[in-house]
C-alpha cells in the first residue's frame, strides 16, 4: 500500500518535488539544519511529534526526519531522493553502489576502530566474541585480516562498557576522540576507516529532480563558503589622496594575502566618507585590521582608527579612517 506522504504523485516527480532525508537527533542532526540554513534552504520540522517537514522558502523540498542509517537505506531504494547520512553507514548498509555520493561535509568526522582492553593483540580475538554496531563492517574487516572464528554480535549504545563487564572480548564501533575507549580500559588495535558526514542522492531520479539536486548542492557550497568570510568595512575620507593610500596598502598586501581576500569594493560615498566592504576569510581579518591600521611598516596608515575593535576579531569590523 502506497503512503501518499512519502510517494509524491507523477506530478510532483515531473514538477522536481526533493523528499530530503533529515538526522532526526543528535549533533548530525543540529549540524545538518545549521548547514541547510546557511544556504537559505531552512527545513522546518512541523511537531516534535511527527518526523515530517518542509523547507520553508522552498515547497519542492519535504523533509523526513529519522536515523541516519535509515537515510542511507531508504535513498538506496528510492524511496527518498536526497538524504544526510555517514560514510560508515553506507559502508555499513552496503549501498554504496546504489547512491551517488553529492557532497562530503567537515562535520561528523570520526573513525569505525577495532578496540579492546590493554594488552590484546589482534591474534588474541580468534575465536573471540566482538560486540558491534557494524557488523558487516567488522565482519568484511577480520575476512581480509583471515581471522576466523570471530563471532559478531550487533549491539547499541554504549557497548565500549561491554569488555568490562565481560560481555566481549573486543568491539567495532566508532570514536571520535577516543575519550570513552581509553576510560573503559581499550586501546585502538586497528582504525578500519575514517568517516564524515555526506549528502547522497538516489540513482532513480527524475530530470527535473537532479536539477533541483544541482542547485541545492551549489546552495550549500556557497552556504559553506560563506561561513568562512567576513566583511570589513572600512570608510576612508572621500579626497584622492586618503583613498589612493587606502588602495596603496590594499595593493600592496593583495599579491601575500591573496588566499585570504575574496573582494575589496568601493560600495558608495557617504558624505565626506568613502564604504569600502572587504570580503575576507575569517581567519585574516585580525592581520588585515592590523594592516590597515598601520600601512606597510607603520608608515604610510591613512589615519588612526576612529572606531575599532577589541579582542578577537570574526564577524563583520568597522572601521572609520
Amino acid at each position: 500500500m502506497e503512503n501518499s506522504s512519502i510517494r509524491p504523485t507523477p506530478e510532483e516527480l515531473e514538477h522536481g518535488v526533493i523528499r530530503l532525508g533529515m538526522p532526526s537527533s543528535g549533533r548530525l542532526a543540529t549540524d545538518a539544519m545549521t548547514i541547510f540554513k546557511g544556504a537559505e534552504l531552512p527545513v522546518e520540522r512541523l511537531s516534535e511529534r511527527i518526523n515530517y517537514g518542509k523547507g520553508k522558502r522552498w515547497d519542492d523540498l519535504r523533509a523526513f526526519f529519522m536515523r541516519p542509517d535509515d537515510i542511507a537505506t531508504f535513498t538506496a531504494h528510492g524511496a527518498l531522493d536526497l538524504g544526510i547520512t555517514a560514510q560508515n553507514l553506507v559502508e555499513e548498509k552496503q549501498v554504496a553502489d546504489d547512491v551517488e555520493v553529492v557532497m562530503e561535509f567537515d562535520f561528523g568526522k570520526c573513525a569505525v576502530v577495532l578496540a579492546a582492553p590493554a594488552g590484546t593483540s589482534l591474534s588474541d580475538l580468534k575465536d573471540g566474541l566482538i560486540a558491534t554496531s557494524h557488523p558487516n563492517i567488522a565482519r568484511r574487516f577480520f575476512a581480509g585480516k583471515n581471522i576466523t572464528g570471530v563471532e559478531i554480535v550487533e549491539g547499541r549504545g554504549a557497548i565500549e562498557a561491554f569488555p568490562s563487564l565481560g560481555l566481549a572480548h573486543g568491539i567495532v564501533d566508532i570514536t571520535e576522540t577516543g575519550t570513552s575507549l581509553r576510560e573503559n580500559g581499550l586501546e585502538i588495535l586497528a582504525s578500519i576507516m575514517n568517516t564524515r558526514a555526506i549528502l547522497v542522492a538516489s540513482k532513480l531520479l527524475t530530470p527535473a529532480q537532479q536539477e533541483n539536486i544541482r542547485f541545492i548542492k551549489k546552495s550549500l557550497e556557497g552556504g559553506i563558503e560563506a561561513q568562512k568570510m567576513s566583511k570589513l568595512i572600512c570608510r576612508v575620507p572621500n579626497t584622492p589622496q586618503a583613498k589612493a593610500s587606502f588602495q596603496a596598502i590594499i595593493n600592496f598586501y593583495s599579491t601575500p594575502m591573496r588566499n585570504y581576500i575574496k573582494s575589496v569594493d568601493q560600495i558608495t560615498s557617504e558624505g565626506s566618507l568613502v564604504r569600502f566592504e572587504i570580503l575576507c576569510l575569517k581567519s585574516a581579518v585580525s592581520k588585515l585590521f592590523k594592516v590597515l591600521t598601520q600601512g606597510r611598516n607603520g608608515e604610510d596608515k591613512i589615519l588612526r582608527p576612529v572606531e575599532g575593535i577589541q579582542g578577537e576579531i570574526n564577524d563583520s569590523v568597522t572601521l572609520i579612517f
